[in-house]
């Protein structure tokens, strides 16, 4: 097996724990999880079972892809997918939240999660990927393995006719989306500490 970091592969299901791992190394300074999880100790313990639950829902309703040493992973939403309404909590253990993550938390999820709903759809009603996740674990970043992971979808993508949207809270990371052509739709702000919130589209090529 070519144990290459920018081999790209669709992500077994038996390695979602360990997949969620890597989530939770490589988003622990996301402004977005620190928004969710201020405190370090409670982040370490909680991140990883938030990550396996959408890791979960995405195994059902979309598609993982990582490389054979899990340096990353990208998560995508296809054009037919589905947001995750009741049944799929249940699906994927959403349900346990309030518990596993605690009330604060949890509440403060579901309410990013309704607001990024309401703006995706706003900002892009036609059929279209969604990138919902892509992380690359620490010890393989700046290898060029986010970048493998985001090619290989937008391939994809272009090979349908299909535009991408997604999410991030991180500027560096709008920066590194427009390299791959990817635009700048809407910043939004969340929460008293006015978390920042962009969203992005790129077009079919």
């Amino acid at each position: 097996m070519n144990d290459s970091p920018r081999e790209i592969i669709d992500l077994n299901p038996a390695n979602i724990a360990p997949a969620a791992d890597v989530l939770a190394r490589a988003f622990d300074d996301d402004p977005m999880t620190r928004y969710l999880l201020p405190d370090p100790k409670r982040r370490a313990a909680r991140a990883p079972w938030m990550h396996r639950a959408c890791l979960r829902f995405a195994l059902r309703h979309g598609r993982l892809q990582t490389t054979p040493a899990l340096a990353g992973l990208a998560v995508w939403i296809p054009p037919d997918g589905t947001s995750m309404g009741m049944w799929q909590a249940v699906q994927c253990g959403m349900l346990l939240a309030p518990f596993r993550l605690g009330p604060r938390t949890c509440g403060r999820l579901f309410h990013i999660t309704r607001l990024g709903d309401r703006w995706h759809k706003r900002a892009l009603p036609e059929p279209h990927w969604y990138l919902f996740m892509l992380a690359v674990d620490p010890p393989y970043q700046g290898q060029g393995v986010g970048s493998a992971l985001l090619s290989s979808g937008l391939a994809r993508a272009d090979a349908e006719g299909t535009p991408v949207y997604l999410e991030t809270t991180t500027e560096k990371n709008v920066r590194f989306y427009q390299k791959h052509g990817f635009d700048v739709v809407f910043r939004e702000s969340i929460g008293k500490a006015s978390l920042p919130f962009w969203g992005m589209i790129r077009k079919s090529r």
